[in-house]
């Protein structure tokens, strides 16, 4: 299939607006009320007519996406001729379209036209289109402000456009404002006229030419910290007033980032300037607006004290994946949502990048600057990397990209002679519930880079399995180990036999495996006895290797496999009865070595291990009483001084809240939740809301859910509060489900229009704790009788999950996990 047959094949799904006009350049100028949440909207649009499109009623009409959206007036006028009036305007709800109907044709001999629109729209309340946001200032006054979330689809619910990501076109911005708010859009300000002594109206420069859902604005009151890069673009970081400290860390990673970024993609940041804006209200964690980058305040600003190593890594984390947007994304756009994955993907990508400064090849230099300020499908990427390496790198990514899923590497077979093994691999479709594979299934296959490792180091030689089977030799000395995918460098499991398993085991506890491969191999296994694929007790026997373990990544690994085990043997009492003395034996090591306190001069990771080390054992040792004792004596000296962040540091506070809650009662309970209300900042507020549910009494518990869903929260956060209950055990679980049914019309009327992805979060939070097929079944039937359209997917995925968990129990409760002498043998 040549590149064109694949571009033409994609396309047919897509539903896209007619092409007899297509956008050039918009002149938009909104007048937001903050009072009357409304908002009036005086758009001119530059078309370009497409003769050959000029068919039918098309030559009568032009539709335009819109949604929530009242019309005035509309006319088009081409060149010099008078204006042509529309004298019908169709709205379609369903397609969320507007089509202007004209009384006379589009002239056959036109090339452009000027389409002009009066309409006026509303300041929802729904974190999506051009919404509003309210907050509290430093007086403790109620305030509002009004910001755009456009993507995927919702520039539509602000202004009639074209909302297709490849309909990219140049836009004018200009606002009408109240004279003592601050406006600010993707490009710099070009002007601001006095209209009255209440009023401004601030025009912006000309965008890029680029998609509608990157077109931002914002309108409020801020205070602001800025910096220029070494490439001279102005950065600023605009925060609630009184808060400028705040955003000085993220100030920092993104001068440094942009910088980096120049250097990484060969292409200089396009624009000068960049903002980067905390929104109070905000259903997302950040986007990637061209010029103008809007976040969640706990995603951008963080106190330069009380922040926690975790929340330092997030800010800058989150930071690089958006500005790497400005390239990945925004200069070089999708045609179309179905390649969304290339942007996300590769921002994740470098947003690691980014941190550890690690530079690329210069062949993605190329790409960039051969569709700069255009549209592009996945492979056109495939094609600049082949065209710059020589390799067939279509061919090889075609396999990764454009089938379902990942293999499961697996070892068939082993001979070892005195100076070499030889191992006999097989590949097949990775399910990670373990489901059956169809005949057609066991015959998917891909590209496999197979890098191996031994004691003496890593292979210099790569073969690439592209079969069903193959066959590999490796030098090694005798009664050494070989792991394969070597790093971890391949997304795919790997199934050793339980012999080199036994083997790598000594590679762990000496330490001679790379951090990076010890925590894989956790990963791996912990996947593989999920899948059916591995026997339990080998898992649980390799973590026992992990007890003088001191590597941040390896225990981070070691800590999900012992949670999740966690959640699924929480339903059988005997079995988790000897888990959770097997797991506070593994962490007797680590959690005296790394302590509760922190030092001004412990590194990053020493910091994040530590957090990663109370948290897990607040899980399994909260009942200990040295445990518990430490935990209530930091806990006290933070009620008296909420600024001891010596005491209790935010690294280790919702941990410290948890242990508190599980051991107290309604007085500790109260404590945590008034900390909600004295707490200053976003991140200080999500501490109560995801740990208030550990109290142990099913009462707090309810009054837990009543408060989520009391209109005091704000809806981008009301789903954690549930969660902290939904998570708390199976007391929990029972509560948060049975108050999501009772309550169901109280939080549709709560989330309206908003983002789907909040009554997703909800549904999950609430949901998705059980380990039953009998509930699995139970929340299917609720949805069918209660459909969400929208969330269909996201229910699928939370009741498979549910039935694969169940699965995995049974599994587990058919194993040597099940008997004593097992767990006595370790």
């Amino acid at each position: 299939m040549t590149a064109e047959t694949s571009k033409e094949s994609k396309a047919k799904g897509r539903v896209l607006l007619p092409t007899n006009v297509l956008p050039v350049r918009y002149d938009l100028k909104v007048s937001p009320n903050l009072s009357t949440f409304t908002f009036d909207g005086d758009l001119s649009i530059e078309m370009s007519v497409q003769k050959d499109a000029l068919v039918d009623d098309l030559k009568k009409q032009i539709t335009l996406h819109s949604k929530e959206l009242c019309y005035i007036t509309a006319s088009y006028k081409v060149g010099d001729n008078a204006p042509v009036t529309a004298e019908e305007f169709r709205v379609n709800l369903k397609a969320t379209t507007v089509t202007f109907c004209f009384p006379e044709e589009i002239p056959a001999d036109a090339s452009t036209l000027t389409l002009s629109i009066q309409f006026t729209g509303f300041l929802n309340n729904q974190m999506a289109g051009f919404y509003r946001s309210k907050y509290t200032d430093i007086e403790g006054n109620q305030k509002f402000m009004a910001s755009t979330q456009f993507e995927a689809l919702d520039a539509r619910r602000c202004f009639p456009c074209f909302d297709e990501p490849a309909r990219k076109a140049v836009f004018g911005f200009t606002a009408v404002v109240d004279s003592a708010l601050h406006v600010f859009s993707n490009m710099p300000e070009k002007e601001s006229i006095t209209l009255s002594k209440d009023k401004k109206q601030v025009a912006f420069l000309d965008t890029p030419k680029m998609s509608t859902y990157l077109l931002a604005f914002c309108v409020g009151e801020f205070d602001c910290v800025q910096a220029q890069t070494q490439n001279g673009v102005l950065v600023k970081v605009y925060t609630p007033p009184g808060k400028s400290t705040s955003g000085t860390f993220a100030l920092d990673c993104a001068t440094k980032c942009l910088d980096h970024y120049d250097a990484f993609f060969g292409c200089h940041y396009p624009l000068p300037k960049l903002d980067m804006v905390a929104i109070p209200e905000f259903a997302m964690g950040a986007m990637e607006n061209w010029g103008l980058v809007t976040y969640r305040e706990v995603d951008l600003l963080i106190d330069p004290v009380k922040a926690s190593s975790a929340q330092k890594s997030r800010v800058a984390t989150v930071v690089n994946h958006e500005l790497a947007h400005q390239w990945f994304g925004n200069l070089v756009t999708m045609a179309w949502w179905d390649d969304l994955w290339l942007n996300e993907g590769f921002a994740s990508w470098t947003e690691c990048y980014a941190s550890d400064k690690i530079f690329p090849d210069w062949g993605l230099q190329a790409y960039m600057k051969k569709h700069a300020y255009s549209n592009t499908e996945t492979i056109d990427l495939w094609q600049a990397w082949e065209d710059s390496s020589g390799l067939p790198v279509r061919e090889l990514m075609a396999s990764w990209t454009e089938q379902m899923g990942f293999p499961i590497l697996k070892v068939t077979k082993e001979t070892w002679e005195d100076d070499k093994v030889t191992l006999e691999l097989e590949q097949e479709w990775f399910l990670s519930d373990g489901s059956e594979l169809t005949a057609e299934e066991k015959e998917k296959k891909w590209t496999v880079p197979v890098i191996t490792c031994t004691a003496q180091g890593t292979q210099e030689d790569i073969v690439y399995m592209r079969e069903k089977t193959a066959t590999i030799t490796i030098p090694i000395e005798k009664g050494g180990w070989v792991k394969l995918n070597a790093n971890h460098e391949v997304p795919m499991r790997v199934l050793s036999t339980a012999e080199m398993l036994t083997r790598l085991s000594e590679g762990v506890k000496s330490k001679a495996l790379c951090a990076c491969d010890r925590a894989g191999l956790v990963n791996d296994s912990y996947a593989l006895v999920k899948a059916g694929h591995m026997e339990p007790q080998e898992l649980i026997k390799l973590l026992a290797n992990y007890e003088d373990e001191d590597s941040l990544v390896a225990w981070d690994a070691v800590t999900s496999a012992l949670v999740g085990l966690d959640a699924v043997l929480s339903a059988d009492e005997t079995m988790n009865a000897n888990f959770q003395k097997f797991a506070k034996k593994l962490l007797t090591k680590i959690a005296a070595k790394v302590g509760w306190q922190f030092s001004p001069d412990d590194k990053h990771q020493t910091s994040l291990l530590r957090s990663i080390i109370v948290a897990v054992l607040g899980r399994f040792s909260y009942d200990d009483p040295a445990i518990s004792s430490e935990a209530m004596k930091r806990f006290k000296a933070f009620q008296e001084d909420h600024h001891d962040t010596k005491s209790l540091p935010s690294d280790i506070r919702g941990t410290v809240f948890k242990i508190v809650l599980k051991n107290g009662g309604e007085a500790e309970y109260n404590a945590v939740k008034a900390y909600y209300a004295a707490a200053d900042d976003n991140a200080e507020k999500k501490h109560v809301l995801n740990t208030l549910g550990s109290a142990p009494d099913a009462k707090l518990k309810m009054a837990c859910m009543e408060w989520s869903t009391s209109g005091e929260i704000k809806i981008q956060d009301f789903f954690y509060l549930m969660g902290s209950v939904g998570r708390s055990g199976k007391e929990g679980r029972d509560i948060s489900w049975k108050y999501y049914k009772d309550n169901l019309d109280t939080i549709k009327t709560m989330l309206g229009a908003a983002s789907p992805s909040l009554m997703n979060a909800c549904i999950v939070m609430c949901a998705g704790s059980f380990c039953s097929m009998e509930m699995a079944d139970e929340i299917d039937n609720f949805f069918k009788e209660n459909p969400f359209p929208s969330s269909s997917r996201r229910i699928s995925q939370l009741t498979e999950s549910i039935r694969a968990n169940a699965k995995f129990l049974s599994v587990l409760q058919a194993s040597s996990l099940s008997k004593d002498e097992f767990w006595a043998s370790l």
